[in-house]
């Protein structure tokens, strides 16, 4: 099992205690009357998909949405300009997700669309107070390329995880990250229902990131 062909099974803070299937709209941001609320234009056209394609996609955003919404914040200083390119950034990752490189990290792909939004309104209004300047807005973001975790080391380890799997866990990684086989044909393969296969997805993925996290604390504390 090449641990290359497993993208998305380790990410940072993702702390849900549910599966993203059984809530599958969620709030996102805050908008300008402090309550909580979606973009209408993303949450339209997660509705027109299928199942699957829609849960892949919110496992990946929902991990990295705070993360994300802080790095514009610290872009754009007025709290209304930065709820609309949150909103822009949001639709464009979900319209580019057939794009995204499973092999990438989410959290830079998309960042390096926020810092495209950014930039785009930037150039469009040169004197906008709310705004950093360029150099500044490309400073904010090598400080977060800085922070990313070392990709050999979380590789390594997510190498060793996997191969302390039990066989049947194995074989549901393989099934849904290297054959890329969607949660129906994998319940129909185990002969049980799409609800139990989400479920245990959503147990391995947690055992994984913690089996993760401890071994590279370790590393680091050698």
């Amino acid at each position: 099992m090449m641990v290359a062909s497993v993208p998305g099974l380790v990410r940072r803070s993702v702390r849900r205690k549910k599966s993203v299937i059984s809530r599958p709209i969620l709030p996102l941001f805050r908008n300008r009357q402090g309550e909580a609320g979606w973009s209408v234009a993303l949450a339209d056209c997660l509705h027109e998909v299928q199942m699957p394609q829609r849960e892949e996609f919110l496992e990946y955003f929902l991990a990295n949405q705070l993360e994300l919404r802080a790095f514009v914040s610290a872009i754009i200083r007025d709290r209304n300009a930065c709820d609309d390119v949150f909103q822009e950034v949001s639709q464009t990752l979900w319209q580019d997700f057939d794009k995204f490189d499973r092999s990438r990290s989410f959290s830079a792909w998309a960042r390096g669309i926020a810092r495209y939004k950014v930039l785009h309104v930037w150039r469009k209004a040169k004197k906008n107070p709310v705004l950093l300047s360029e150099g500044a807005i490309d400073a904010v973001c090598r400080a977060y390329e800085e922070t990313e975790p070392d990709g050999a080391l979380m590789s390594e380890a997510l190498r060793r995880c996997l191969e302390g799997l039990p066989e049947n866990s194995k074989r549901l990684v393989e099934w849904r990250y290297e054959a890329s086989l969607q949660l129906g044909e994998i319940a129909d393969r185990l002969q049980t229902s799409l609800g139990a296969v989400n479920k245990a997805l959503f147990r391995l993925r947690a055992n994984l990131q913690s089996c993760v996290e401890k071994k590279m604390s370790t590393v680091e504390t050698e």
